[in-house]
């Protein structure tokens, strides 16, 4: 079974260099989050797990997070395309428990979003557990 884990993906606007109007460093992370879907794909794992950190800052689900949350949407359908994907909020210094409710009302196709401790049992593309 492959198994690929990621977390601290940290994104949000961080402080640094702007370009043509667009922060920098996010544009960096979105690159690194479209390159773990790549490597997702060439190595075709059984399953994804994100153990939180999923966000920079934790902020409630309002219009100054919308950014952050249809990029974050869009890589968790992208990664469940590849494979099952469990998605876990850990803690309130940089992820909104908020968001990640939200995130579990979007319905993504093969997502399963963890915001308290629990026991899962996840069939794997493979078909393991």
């Amino acid at each position: 079974m492959k198994i690929l884990h990621t977390a601290d993906i940290h994104l949000g606007e961080l402080n640094g260099p702007v370009i043509d109007g667009e922060n920098a460093r996010m544009m960096d992370t979105v690159k690194c989050m479209d390159f773990i879907v790549t490597k997702a794909v060439e190595e075709d794992v059984d399953i994804i797990v994100i153990p939180g950190d999923l966000f920079n800052k934790s902020k409630l689900w309002a219009d100054e997070m919308l950014k952050e949350i249809t990029i974050a949407s869009n890589w968790l359908r992208s990664l469940c395309s590849v494979a099952p994907v469990v998605l876990m909020w850990g803690t309130g210094n940089h992820d909104s428990l908020a968001a990640f409710e939200n995130i579990r009302k979007m319905n993504i196709d093969g997502l399963t979003v963890i915001t308290e401790p629990q026991l899962l049992t996840i069939n794997t593309k493979s078909g393991g557990i």
